[in-house]
């Protein structure tokens, strides 16, 4: 009940909570924006990554793993993530982050992209994606950087400046 008598009580704070409620439904847009290019950009990562981060160096005579680290499975495709000479690169170890990063299914896939989003650890997963497959998948990275947190949230944020200068100008009008 106090934080009701606290917008009650201050006319700005009161505006402003009317200013986000009535920016809603405009947010929503930019909100199924945002959710187009999760989805874009999850398919593009399944179809390209699927599997790679899973790769192990395993020494087919005794079972033993070289190093806990994804393995490039071709390296004439240009990572730099090799197995020593005796061990063979499978697709038999887990996924990174104890198997949260991963690019095998949708769901994984846009929770790898959420923490690109978020800008929180995705060069782990960049420098890791680059080791197992190509270094110019960088892009991938780059472009996801660019079109979410930089372009999204500017978005965000010229939706409620605008309501904000509309709101504003109905106040001064009567």
């Amino acid at each position: 009940m106090r934080p009701l008598r606290a917008v009650t009580k201050f006319p700005e704070l009161r505006f402003l909570i009317v200013l986000l409620l009535q920016c809603i439904p405009m947010l929503s847009n930019v909100l199924g924006l945002c959710s187009f290019i999760f989805l874009v950009f999850g398919i593009l990562g399944v179809q390209l990554f699927k599997g790679i981060l899973r790769g192990q160096c395993y020494n087919l005579e005794d079972g033993s793993v070289h190093e806990p680290t994804p393995c490039a499975l071709a390296p004439e495709g240009g990572g730099s993530a090799v197995c020593p000479l005796g061990y063979k690169c499978l697709l038999l170890g887990e996924n990174p982050n104890l198997g949260i990063v991963h690019f095998d299914s949708i769901g994984g896939a846009i929770m790898s992209i959420f923490q690109v989003m978020t800008m929180e650890g995705w060069n782990d997963m960049m420098y890791a994606i680059q080791d197992t497959y190509h270094p110019l998948m960088c892009l991938y990275f780059v472009l996801l950087i660019f079109l979410g947190p930089i372009f999204a949230v500017q978005l965000f944020l010229v939706v409620i400046s605008t309501k904000f200068a509309e709101t504003k100008e109905s106040l001064k009008a009567l």
